[in-house]
């Protein structure tokens, strides 16, 4: 009796096997990315700043919380809705979980990039991709913050998977075209820069999946924008499509004096900047300052365009430079933080000057070959060039970092040593000094003690003030809210010292002498308080708030015409609503017995009427 041999195996359980392997890959290529991910954000957790947001993120926070501004929004509003959310499923505001939810989006992304990196090169590059994001340093540590770019990121891999495997999705095609506009929508409320990649890959699918389907795609991503402007034009009139600050992210990069206006930080210099629309261009509404910055862009292009050009160019090689140039903060200081990202993460270049290196050599051979992956390299040129037409920061390029990934996975199984000289152009864009300075972290103290002093929390706020003194003795930004904090605290003759330093060291700053005219008021100096209070509206004419403080001595010493004067000027070079300004006039006509409209058909009284 013969025994059953079994048949050898075919392709197809070789399939079967390659395919159970792939996806055994893929759950150790997840599992990578969360370990380090959920680490990362626990070994942080003593950090001040993991408890004490800062700048962007603190602004996200806090706006997820009160709610949204009763004006066109100042930043794009699908973050801190996406915050509210969360808050509101936990209970309450738990940043903690924010963090771990989006090291689970950024695991997810790695699968995505797995995935995607299987159609383009094979099972081996497509994990080796995912692994390669998941090791990602500047990746894991944007999932443990409080900031737009981890959602961005997965958003823009999510878009790019759609478009790649659009061609071949006949069945569900018009599931396609409602997603990929999904993600185009949420990505314009959530980071308008990457619109250059959305553009991108919408020519692609339309060239993949028809312009109809295209089309949808469209229809379906302006849905939020138009509901989004719709809803600022209800406050102000003009067009705000998301957020105004897209005019001033614009002139930051675009003017003859680049190097310094990216180098402005929070404090003294970046209120000087912000005011110039409504003190040089007399705008009126939100929409008309962010008009006026963009305008102002513009015009330096035209009158100098080849200063202009060096700029662009400038930005695009800073854009690619290997260290990651922080905004909120310095991503290197997380370094002291996670052991990971010690490892992970080196201002030496590691790993985007590898992955820049690898990418050149990857698009290459891919050239060569004439098997280009168009999808993840217009998505990479489109974030890349962002950062050239407005200004280069590590969160802008965080989403190109995926894309970047998946050009060298499908290159470098390619590659020959032909394509390796073309390393050599790359390496030396990645060597390029960016002409932006770290953020030193006395300034992230001073942003901490600005954040606890918004929460009620003063006594706390002087600790990071003082810190930030001592590494910065010469900062008056730091000497002025330190002062401002010594005044909440009731010590009005500390602050007062804190304020005179501030004063001498910026003497130009009308907001220097407007503190210390208000630091001498509380102390009872009624001379020193009109003196600092005049010189502080003689150095910066647009600020409302000095001289709504300059009637408020004023009338401290009977002098109520001055006043007066004073309020109908603040009036009239800030048209909007501002506490400060309001408990002024309210004062002033308590005490007068008239209204700013009575005011304005009566002739002043002069002499010892003032009195």
């Amino acid at each position: 009796m013969s025994r059953d041999v079994p048949p050898p195996a075919g392709p197809q359980a070789a399939d079967r096997a390659r395919r159970r392997m792939f996806r055994a890959g893929l759950l150790a290529v997840f599992l990578l990315a969360m370990l380090l991910r959920v680490g990362a954000v626990l070994e942080s957790r003593g950090s001040p700043y993991h408890d004490w947001l800062v700048l962007d993120a603190a602004t996200y926070h806090r706006t997820a919380l009160v709610g949204d501004p009763r004006e066109p929004f100042w930043q794009p509003p699908l973050y801190p809705w996406i915050l509210r959310g969360v808050y509101a499923i936990a209970g309450g505001p738990d940043p903690l979980l924010v963090r771990l939810l989006q090291s689970l989006l950024g695991a997810l992304v790695a699968l995505m990039v797995a995935v995607h990196g299987r159609r383009l090169a094979g099972e081996v590059a497509g994990l080796a991709a995912g692994a390669a994001v998941a090791l990602a340093g500047p990746l894991i540590y944007f999932d443990g913050e409080l900031l737009p770019a981890s959602v961005g990121c997965a958003l823009l891999v999510a878009a790019g998977l759609l478009v790649e495997t659009a061609g071949g999705a006949r069945r569900l095609s018009w599931t396609w075209p409602l997603a990929l506009g999904a993600c185009f929508g949420a990505m314009a409320l959530l980071l308008p820069v990457l619109a250059f990649a959305a553009a991108g890959l919408l020519v692609l699918y339309a060239v993949r999946d028809g312009r109809w389907r295209a089309l949808v795609v469209v229809l379906v991503a302006i849905v939020p924008v138009v509901s989004v402007a719709a809803r600022n034009a209800q406050y102000e009139p003009g067009l705000v499509p998301v957020s105004w600050n897209g005019g001033i992210n614009f002139y930051i990069g675009n003017n003859e004096d680049y190097p310094r206006t990216v180098a402005i930080r929070p404090g003294i210099d970046w209120g000087l900047l912000v005011e110039r629309p409504r003190c040089e261009g007399g705008a009126r509404t939100r929409a008309e300052e962010s008009a006026f910055f963009y305008r102002e862009g513009m015009r330096f292009a035209v009158r100098d365009p080849l200063r202009f050009g060096r700029n662009l160019l400038w930005k695009a090689a800073a854009t690619l430079s290997r260290r990651e140039i922080g905004r909120n903060r310095d991503p290197y200081a997380a370094r002291g933080e996670s052991s990971i990202l010690a490892v992970l993460l080196h201002p030496l270049g590691w790993p985007f000057l590898p992955l820049v290196v690898a990418a050149a050599i990857g698009l290459a051979a891919t050239v060569r070959t004439r098997c280009v992956p168009w999808v993840p390299l217009v998505a990479a040129l489109g974030v890349l060039l962002a950062g050239a037409v407005f200004f280069p920061t590590a969160r802008y390029r965080a989403p190109a970092i995926p894309a970047l990934v998946l050009v060298a996975a499908a290159g470098l199984v390619r590659t020959r040593w032909r394509d390796v000289p073309w390393a050599v152009p790359a390496l030396g864009l990645a060597l390029v000094p960016s002409g932006i300075p770290p953020v030193p972290a006395w300034e992230t103290a001073t942003e901490i003690g600005s954040n606890l002093e918004q929460w009620k929390r003063p006594a706390l706020a002087e600790q990071f003030y003082r810190r930030a003194r001592e590494a910065a003795p010469d900062s008056a930004d730091v000497e002025l809210r330190l002062g401002l904090v010594l005044i909440r605290l009731g010590r009005a003759d500390e602050a007062i010292e804190h304020l005179e330093r501030a004063v001498a060291l910026r003497p130009d700053a009308g907001v220097t002498w407007r503190s210390l005219g208000v630091a001498r008021r509380e102390a009872r100096d009624w001379e020193g308080a009109l003196e600092a209070l005049a010189r502080s509206v003689e150095a910066d004419p647009c600020d409302q708030r000095a001289r709504a403080f300059y009637a408020g001595v004023l009338m401290d010493r009977g002098l109520f015409v001055a006043a007066g004067r004073q309020l109908e000027e603040a009036a009239r070079i800030y048209r909007r609503r501002d506490r400060v300004l309001d408990r002024a006039r309210q004062r002033w006509e308590k005490f007068t017995g008239r209204s700013r409209a009575d005011r304005s058909t009566e002739e002043p009284p002069t002499g010892d009427a003032d009195r």
